[in-house]
């Protein structure tokens, strides 16, 4: 058994489960806060697993139609 591959293996494994699933809550479980997310001329403090949660929940849309 190789523990490292296993906790890799599981993570995305559950990770992958709830992008599928279109399951924000469960997305947001997977990413650590605070953290500062850097985009091109843009800043975003996340410091509550709720923005993370929002932010996945509003991106749905633009994946419709999509499996």
């Amino acid at each position: 058994m190789d523990e490292n591959n296993d906790v890799h293996t599981e993570f995305f494994g559950t990770y992958v489960q709830a992008l599928i699933d279109r399951d924000a809550a469960a997305i947001a479980d997977h990413y650590a806060v605070p953290v500062q997310t850097e985009f091109p001329g843009q800043r975003i403090a996340v410091t509550d697993a709720n923005q993370t949660e929002r932010f996945f929940a509003g991106a749905f849309a633009q994946y419709e139609g999509r499996r």
